[in-house]
């Protein structure tokens, strides 16, 4: 995984363990479950949901950069050999330039040498020590904090909180909010949202962050990532803009032949 999508897989979980913006209700809620039964739930579910990025799965996946009015497709299947596995489809709608591809290639000759520096120290250890993702989410998930504050049907809104004793400052400015389809048994949806401007390391200003990541069932019943939302207005030293809109599609995800 690239240091920017590994960056954004952080933040994405960070900020998905203090989704929310759904306005509470002037009569509180009659629960329908208690909040022991909400997190056996939400493990079921988690434990349900596919994970696109460990290596089993070729996808394919649209960015619309609504900043900079771009419109990218690129096709990965870590199948092939790491330089061929992520390559570019087409930029808004037609093949990629010959100096897009080159910039590109550059790129990803890049992430092969984090790779290979990677496989050399500690990494493969400390990923063992975190465990997968699911594991973290859960681990992060602070169970005193879920609270029902909308139901429709099957349909349950849950705000919640997330912790980790080494990003106290990232997690303790975001709150968000879990959509769990309780009919057919998986997590709809995870908003996140900044709650107010903060600065999570020296120098760094996030004024604003939100992000949403929708799910649906798969034809096997799995639920699987359909398309994401991503704002960040912030800036390092007021000099780099870390601004961002945009929204991703992810499409043909399919299963790869891979070894036990």
């Amino acid at each position: 995984m690239t240091a920017s999508i590994k960056g954004f897989v952080v933040i994405t979980v960070m900020l998905l363990l203090s989704l929310g913006s759904v306005k509470l209700f002037a009569q509180p809620l009659k629960t329908p479950y208690t909040q022991a039964q909400y997190l056996a739930l939400i493990a079921e579910y988690v434990d349900k949901a596919i994970n696109i990025y460990d290596g089993k799965f070729a996808y394919s996946y649209t960015t619309h950069d609504m900043l900079e009015n771009e419109t990218i497709t690129r096709r990965v299947d870590p199948s092939r050999p790491f330089l061929m596995s992520d390559r570019i489809v087409s930029v808004n709608g037609a093949p990629p330039s010959t100096e897009r591809i080159k910039k590109h290639e550059r790129l990803m000759q890049r992430r092969q040498r984090r790779r290979l520096e990677a496989d050399r120290s500690l990494v493969n250890e400390e990923r063992e020590r975190e465990g997968t993702e699911k594991e973290r989410f859960l681990a992060m998930l602070v169970p005193e904090s879920l609270k029902l504050i909308n139901q429709k049907d099957n349909l349950h809104t849950l705000e919640f909180r997330g912790m980790e004793d080494d990003r106290k400052k990232i997690y303790e400015n975001l709150i968000g909010t879990l959509v769990l389809d309780t009919k057919d048994g998986y997590i709809k949806e995870l908003h996140v949202r900044v709650r107010e401007p903060f600065s999570p390391f020296i120098f760094m200003r996030i004024n604003a962050g939100y992000f949403a990541l929708r799910f649906e069932l798969n034809e096997s019943g799995l639920a699987v990532q359909t398309n994401a939302t991503w704002e960040l207005d912030g800036h390092i030293l007021y000099i780099r803009d870390l601004d961002r809109k945009e929204t991703i599609t992810w499409f043909d995800i399919t299963p790869l032949s891979v070894p036990d």
